[in-house]
Formats: C-alpha cells, sequence, structure tokens
C-alpha cells in the first residue's frame, strides 16, 4: 500500500549516505531510464522519508567522492521503516477544498457550484494563502497534458463576476506548479474536451481574466519530481480581483479630446490612460494593425485649426511584456462611422509608418512627429497583449501630445532661444538652421528636437560640441541635456538635410 518510506544512515563518516531507487527494472541496471531514483537530493542524504507506492524499492548506501574511509569510519547502520500513507482529503477533484477569502462569508451554493466551491462576489482585492502537502497524493489521470504519471492536490472557487485571478505556487525546491481549469464539466473527467485548462505549469504568479464560473486548481509534482516529505510542502497563494468595465473611450465615438487649440502658440497636454477593462474592446483594425478579442485600443481626438507639428509620446508604465503597444493616428470626420474602412478616413501614421510600434525599455519612451492640416485627427493607443487588459501592473500608459503651429517658421539664420518658448521651423534644403541661447543662471538645460523627418542638432560651446542628438524615423524626437553657465552662450545647429536618409524637407 502506499506509504511513507524512511530511511535513515548512522555514520561516524559525515558523506556517507543512501539513495532511494524505484521499480523492478532497477535490478537489472540501476542507471537506466525505467529506474527512477526518489531521492529528493541528487547528493543523497543521511535521513529522509519518500512517498512510496507499490513497488519495489532499492535502498544504495554508498559514500561520495569527499568521504574519508578507513576500517572505523567506512562501518555504517541502516534503519528503515514504512508507515502506511494516508491520502489527503482533497486528492480528487470532487473532494476539491474550497478557497473562501478573508472576510468573505460562504454563501448559499448555486446548483451548478453545489458542494464544490466558494461563492465570492468580490467588491475589492481578496486572498487568500494556504499551506499544503503532496505527500500521500495519489497518482491522477491526466490533467492539461498526456502525462498522466503525475500526483497533485485540488482546490475550487466560484467567481460570480469578471476578475483578475491570480495562483502562485511555492515550495522549498521550486518544482511544483499549478493548472488552472475552469468548468463544472471538469467535476466528471478533468482530462475531457469539455473542461477546459485556462493555465498551466504556473509556479510564480500568474493572473488570468476569471468569467463568472467554477475554477479549480491543481497543483501537483512533475512525473520526474521527487515526492519527498520536506520537497512536497507548498504554500499556494490565489487572489481575485474585480476588473472595471471597458472605459467610455473605447469606442471612436467617444473619444477623450486634447485640448490643443490655441491660434500662434504651443500646447502640451498629458493624459493617463490604462488597458485594463472586464472585457476586451473587441476593437477595430486601424491602419492594418490590431482588430479582434485579443487586444484593446482606447480613443483620443484632437481638432486642429491651424497648420502645425504634432507630436506624440507614448510611455508605459510596465515594460515586461514588449513589442505590443503602439499608436496610430487617422484623419478625418468620416473616421467616426467605420475607422477600419470608412472612405476619406486616412491612416496618417501606423504600422506601415515604423510609428510608435517599437519596444519601449524602462522609463524611456517612444516619440513621433509628423506635419498636420486643419482638421479632424483621432488617435488611438493600442495593445494586442490582452494580458495587459486585466493585469493592474500592468495596464497604465502616459500618452503626451504637444502640438506647434508652423505658421510662423524661424528662418534659417540665427534666432535667439528662451527657456519654455518652442519654435519652429522648415528644412528647406538650402542651409542649416542655426539658434543661440544665452543661460541667465547655471545648471542644466534639456534641448529637444522633433522633426517629421530623420535629422539631428548639435550643440556648440565656441567650437566645441558639447552635445547632440538623433531624430530617427522611429523616434520622432530626440533629446540632449547639457550643463551651462550664466552668461555663457550656447549655439545649437540642425543641418539643412535629414540625418540618417538624407531626405530633404520637412518641419
Amino acid at each position: 500500500e502506499t506509504s511513507a518510506l524512511s530511511v535513515a544512515v548512522d555514520s561516524d563518516e559525515a558523506f556517507i549516505r543512501a539513495h532511494v531507487l524505484k521499480g523492478s527494472a532497477c535490478l537489472s541496471s540501476p542507471s537506466n531510464n525505467r529506474c527512477i531514483c526518489v531521492t529528493s537530493d541528487s547528493r543523497g542524504r543521511r535521513t529522509q522519508t519518500v512517498r512510496a507506492p507499490p513497488d519495489t524499492y532499492l535502498v544504495w548506501v554508498f559514500a561520495d567522492g569527499d568521504a574519508s574511509l578507513s576500517r572505523s569510519r567506512s562501518a555504517f547502520s541502516l534503519s528503515l521503516s514504512t508507515t502506511a500513507l494516508p491520502a489527503p482529503e482533497n486528492d480528487s477533484i470532487d473532494r476539491a477544498v474550497n478557497l473562501l477569502m478573508p472576510g468573505q462569508r460562504e454563501r448559499a451554493p448555486s446548483p451548478s457550484s453545489a458542494g464544490h466551491g466558494s461563492s465570492l462576489s468580490p467588491t475589492a482585492a481578496l486572498s487568500v494563502t494556504l499551506e499544503g502537502s503532496l505527500f500521500g497524493s495519489a497518482t491522477d489521470a491526466s490533467v492539461c497534458s498526456d502525462d498522466s504519471d503525475r500526483v497533485g492536490v485540488w482546490y475550487s472557487l466560484q467567481v460570480n463576476e469578471t476578475s483578475a485571478l491570480s495562483v502562485e505556487v511555492t515550495s522549498n525546491e521550486g518544482k511544483l506548479y499549478a493548472h488552472v481549469l475552469k468548468g463544472d464539466a471538469c467535476l466528471s473527467s478533468p482530462s475531457s474536451a469539455s473542461c477546459s485548462c485556462v493555465s498551466t505549469w504556473t509556479g510564480k504568479e500568474h493572473t488570468l481574466r476569471a468569467s463568472a464560473e467554477t475554477y479549480f486548481v491543481w497543483v501537483f509534482a512533475h512525473s520526474g519530481t521527487s515526492v519527498s516529505e520536506s520537497c512536497s510542502a507548498f504554500k499556494l497563494s490565489v487572489s481575485l480581483l474585480p476588473l472595471p468595465p471597458p472605459p467610455p473611450n473605447y469606442a471612436i465615438n467617444a473619444a477623450i479630446p486634447l485640448s490643443l487649440n490655441s491660434p500662434g502658440s504651443f500646447r502640451s497636454v498629458s493624459l493617463n490612460g490604462s488597458f485594463l477593462s472586464s472585457a476586451p474592446t473587441n476593437a477595430p483594425s486601424v491602419c492594418g494593425e490590431g482588430g479582434g478579442e485579443e487586444g484593446a485600443g482606447l480613443w483620443y481626438r484632437a481638432d486642429l485649426t491651424e497648420r502645425g507639428l504634432l507630436s506624440l509620446r507614448l510611455t508605459l508604465r510596465d515594460t515586461r511584456f514588449v513589442r505590443a503597444e503602439s499608436v496610430n493616428v487617422l484623419k478625418g470626420r468620416s473616421c467616426l462611422s467605420d475607422p477600419s474602412s470608412a472612405p476619406g478616413c486616412e491612416c496618417v501614421y501606423g504600422v506601415q509608418h515604423r510609428v510608435l510600434s517599437h519596444v519601449i525599455l524602462g522609463d524611456a519612451s517612444e516619440s513621433q512627429s509628423f506635419p498636420v492640416e486643419p482638421d479632424e485627427y483621432f488617435i488611438t493607443v493600442f495593445t494586442n497583449d490582452s494580458r495587459k487588459t486585466y493585469n493592474h501592473q500592468q495596464s497604465d500608459f502616459l500618452l503626451e501630445a504637444a502640438f506647434l503651429p508652423v505658421s510662423a517658421t524661424v528662418s534659417p539664420t540665427s534666432t535667439e532661444l528662451t527657456l519654455d518658448a518652442p519654435v519652429s521651423g522648415e528644412i528647406n534644403g538650402s542651409a542649416p538652421h542655426s539658434f543661440s541661447f544665452l543661460p541667465r543662471e547655471s545648471g542644466r538645460v534639456a534641448i529637444t528636437l522633433c522633426s517629421s523627418r530623420p535629422t539631428s542638432l548639435t550643440v556648440l560651446n565656441g567650437s566645441a560640441t558639447v552635445g547632440s542628438a538623433d531624430v530617427t524615423v522611429c523616434t520622432g524626437c530626440g533629446e540632449v541635456w547639457v550643463d551651462v553657465n550664466e552668461g555663457e552662450r550656447l549655439c545649437v545647429e540642425i543641418p539643412f538635410q535629414g540625418g540618417e536618409r538624407r531626405e530633404e524637407g520637412g518641419e
């Protein structure tokens, strides 16, 4: 019968230890694949207790390479004992332990969840952490894979509204995992096609979208993992956090307006946003990108009344999931009817222009500048990573927009710069732009260039270059910080041709 097999080696030599092997195949060759080593430590142990289902077991007492053996120190005594091992109460799915969150009372179970789940209707973050062990658990049928030679225990909960469900398993050696299954059909057979595996091989914290349904968590050890007494203990942490409804501006006709109109002057605005939603927005494809249920897009609107340069910058709160976000820009009022295909709805910038569709690292953000005419512009911030629609730590972003009129552009000749007073111009292909700046006090100054063409800027103190920045087709803006001294004039130059592509023109 399934038992706890205890093995103890006593010797004056500390490096005399024991391995426990399982299976009659070990008799022909203890190193073949069908002979299973159930010892948790590769170097063996002096004292250990292992889970031993009915089979043939061999104990190999050995001295490792660090042993110093003599006639007196090579002697040992070996003690073996077996104790019948009762199965855990939750070693089958129909006896899954209910997960009740602290502060929540167990409600009367619904007909569909009677007997196998705790009913939760969260209004705030709910979490529970409990301890368990696989020691004594039985081998289960295949769960979420074809591998059936695994042992595990079951937990369940009933979710009553769309929430973010987080599951984490921690153990002494990090070799225990969890599968998360969904649906009452799992009760009859967790390996059936009607039982949905929604998360597999979860060890470190994993978050998923949970709808109003019964969920089961199976904590298990891989078939190649030793289930010893010391390594079968685990902690299971489960948390549940309700998700808000989709934000109003998930639809283009509810786009949030950007206040960028101020005739003849520079304007900028910053808005915080979040992809967090109780359902993916099923956003339409925009500029040939996105669309479907696996992502979310939020809309913003800029009604511009004069010609100028529009700059956009997107900063993410979390960047572990990369190459997932993009900003697309449409032009024309007809976009309101169908942003993906309406006649007269023009894609000004999108994935085909390589705008804001690149990875954003750390605290850095990507930006893009492009010329605009008087018209209505629609900006969508899109993620094609559905995880950011239900993970609170990874859903937030910052959108910054700036508009600089170019109705009165500066000439290529030297122009005086002052703090917080942007100037605009045209790269006309005839001569470089030259600017000067006279600091009124010592310190550090940031100089930012946004251009619709690849170009660069150079900062000079006399004849010495003290800073430079490039504007590429990917970034749209370049920034450089320089040290300045009171009364010591700086010169800033922009070449008359585009930088890396030698393209003329641009703003």
